[in-house]
Parts: C-alpha cells; sequence; structure tokens
C-alpha cells in the first residue's frame, strides 16, 4: 500500500549529530524488585557461602560485607523492565555507558536511555524467516522471533495483531483508513526502512523497547487512527533523499478526525498521541536542496484537531537544522488542547537551543488542559513556558 506522506513544514540546514551510545538492561531479582543498574551491580549484604545461588548471582569481593564476601546479580541477556526504567532487550549488563543524557546514558534517574544496546530484539533470540502473507488478515495473530522482509509494506487488516522480537525491512502500515478497528503491537523489535514515507503508519500502535531508523518519520499517527503509543524505544537515522524538498521528523502526529481511546500512563484518558522515555533525534544529513529534518516530537494539527497528548520522559536529540525539536499541537488549521509535556530532556547541542530558534514551538499555553512542567535541557536548566506562548 502506498499513501502520501503526511505535511511538515520546511526546515533550515542542519549538522548531523554525532550521538554516544551504551548498553543499558533492567536487572530483575525473585520476579518481584526490578532496578536499572548504576555501577557495576547490586549487592546483598549476605553470608554467600550458605545462600542459595540463581543463575544470575555470583558471588564476590566486597570489604564492606559481612565476612567480606557479598552476592552480585547480574542481568539475564535480554531482561525485561518499564517505562521509564531505562528499557530492555539486548543488553546482559548492567550499566549505562557513555555520556549521561545520550541514547543508551544515563537519564538521570536511575535508568539509562534507550539506545542500540537495550531496544531491538533481545540478544540470544534465534530468528527464522517469516513465510506468512504480507497483508494480515487475522486478527489476534502473534508473530514471534521473525525475519519480516516483504517486497512491499507489511500491511494490517486485523484488529489485535502482535509482533514480538523481530526484525523488520520495510514499512509497517496498519490501515485504519479502511477499518479504525485494525489494530498492532510491537515489542522488542528492530525495523529499518528506506523512502519518503513513515516507518510505522497510518495508527492504533503501540510500541514498546523497539530500535527504529529509516523513514521521514518512525512512527506517524494520521486522521482515521484513534492513537500512537510509543515508550523505551530509540528513533535515529531517517532516511533522506539526495536532493529535494524533504521535511523529516522523528515522530509525528498531525490531529485527529475521530474519537482519541488511548491512555496515558499517568491516568490521562482520551490520549491519541503518548510518546513515553524514548531517545528521539531528526539527524539525517541535509540533502543537497536543503532539505532536512523538522524537529524530533511534532504534532501538527493539520488533519483535524489533537485533543490530548501525553510527552512524557523523553531524550529530544539537539538538531540546529531544524528549527525547534518539538512542535507542541497547534496549528493554523486547527487547535490542540490536553497537551502535556513532563520530565522531558532537550539536548543544548552546539548553540545551546536544541533547534535552530529553540526547543518548542507550536505550544499554546493558554488552551484547556495544555500542561509544561519540569522540562529541562541536558544540563539541568529549567524550559519555561509564558502565557505570550514563548517556550524559552
Amino acid at each position: 500500500m502506498t499513501k502520501a506522506r503526511g505535511y511538515i513544514p520546511k526546515m533550515n540546514k542542519q549538522t548531523k549529530i554525532a550521538v554516544a551510545v551504551a548498553a543499558a538492561v533492567v536487572v530483575v531479582i525473585s520476579g518481584y524488585l526490578f532496578m536499572s543498574g548504576k555501577a557495576s551491580g547490586f549487592f546483598a549484604a549476605t553470608e554467600p557461602e550458605t545462600a542459595t545461588h540463581t543463575a544470575n548471582a555470583v558471588v564476590v569481593t566486597d570489604s564492606t560485607a559481612s565476612g567480606g564476601k557479598a552476592i552480585q546479580f547480574t542481568a539475564p541477556s535480554g531482561g525485561g523492565g518499564g517505562t521509564g526504567g531505562g528499557g530492555t532487550g539486548g543488553g546482559g549488563t548492567t550499566t549505562c555507558s557513555g555520556s549521561a543524557n545520550t541514547p543508551g546514558g544515563s537519564d538521570g534517574t536511575g535508568g539509562c536511555w534507550p539506545g542500540p544496546n537495550n531496544t531491538g530484539v533481545p540478544s540470544g533470540t534465534t530468528l527464522s524467516a517469516y513465510t506468512g502473507s504480507c497483508t494480515i488478515t487475522t486478527s489476534n495473530l502473534t508473530i514471534d522471533a521473525k525475519t519480516i522482509n516483504c517486497p512491499g509494506d507489511l500491511l494490517v487488516r486485523a484488529s489485535n495483531v502482535t509482533i514480538t522480537r523481530s526484525k523488520i525491512a520495510g514499512h509497517v502500515v496498519v490501515d485504519t483508513d479502511i477499518s479504525q478497528s485494525y489494530s498492532l503491537s510491537m515489542s522488542d523489535v528492530e525495523i529499518h526502512a528506506d523512502g519518503d514515507l513513515p516507518v510505522v503508519y497510518n495508527g492504533n500502535v503501540d510500541i514498546v523497547r523497539a530500535n527504529i531508523s529509516g523513514g521521514h518519520n518512525a512512527l506517524e499517527c494520521q486522521e482515521h487512527s484513534s492513537h500512537c503509543s510509543m515508550r523505551d524505544t530509540w528513533v535515529h537515522d531517517q532516511w533522506q533523499a539526495p536532493s529535494g524538498d524533504t521535511h523529516l521528523g522523528g515522530v509525528a502526529h498531525f490531529g485527529e478526525q475521530v474519537a482519541c481511546t488511548g491512555k496515558g500512563s499517568n491516568g490521562m484518558t482520551g490520549v491519541c498521541f503518548d510518546i513515553e522515555h524514548s531517545s528521539v533525534v531528526c539527524d539525517a544529513a541535509v540533502n543537497a536542496s536543503g532539505g532536512g529534518c523538522t524537529g524530533d516530537i511534532n504534532m501538527i494539527a493539520h488533519y483535524g484537531p489533537i485533543p490530548g497528548a501525553f510527552i512524557y520522559k523523553n531524550l529530544m536529540g539537539a538538531n540546529v537544522g531544524a528549527s525547534y525539536c518539538t512542535y507542541g499541537g497547534q496549528a493554523p488549521e486547527n487547535g490542540a488542547t490536553r497537551i502535556v509535556y513532563q520530565d522531558n530532556v532537550f539536548q543544548r547541542g552546539t548553540n545551546n537551543k536544541c533547534g535552530t530558534y529553540g526547543p518548542v514551538t507550536g505550544f499554546k499555553f493558554a488552551n484547556s488542559g495544555n500542561v509544561w512542567t519540569n522540562n529541562k535541557y541536558n544540563d539541568g536548566t529549567v524550559i519555561t513556558c509564558t502565557a505570550a506562548d514563548e517556550c524559552l
């Protein structure tokens, strides 16, 4: 299925961001306590010679522990995690590496930002070739541990389709233009697509711990979808044409013509667009015509209003070639209400503004339910938004 791409305003020229990346993982202890690592391991004060050890527990020397010994717990390969917990997949280590506030690095709250070693297919997963139809019409279908190489789009025309621990080459389309009952959930997947279309669209999609590259947006929520959600995901390396008026982005929402049915983790109901604890950067190089990135997380209400969005604890990559790093929902055609930005981190970049002109535009401070709270630059400076609709 081929569909015209969503419009994003043309951007100024940019420089490509060099991103330091490293590993992250969440350690699960006894099936109840889980934590994301900040140091070499988690130590319990015990007498290890008398204990029964699980497969991920080893005895280590610790002069501060009773008897000079302690148990160090290491994460099993591909261990689990949750929103804001540093992500999962891949890994097998217990520490964030690289610089803070970069993909894979520390998120400043005890977790790790999603990056190359804690998103995508978990290490140790054995993949086999997908031999099913590239047009999915069976509801409640689960596809697990597959390499999916469809000659065109992987087209979903069914409800409650699930794809886990798989590698996908090409675009993934949930055909909500045909039926708004179609839906897709993906977790621990790696997706790459070339060409001037989004990697995943039209909507009614939930994405967790994915590594998404290529396309002109990694995720694009369009007018006939009721929700899009993404968490613990790494978005990077958009496709770029050698020339032409390209308008690239990380993730995008262009307004709804149907009722929102999603829900943010803060309990906020009627959320069209729920983006949580993800590393999102539009970092494609500027082409010969000056085409490039719009921003990282872009809400521009062209097709209809955006009546609910929760943008929570994301890392937005700096790009001096993009006008702003995020667009807050307002457009000349339609407005945006109940847009919540909370606890997000904006890289400053070489000009200290994240984008060419600043971190955010189109956020209408006075609109009903709009909230801007505790959003900061990566150096800890708070970004304030005022009733004059300026964010500095």
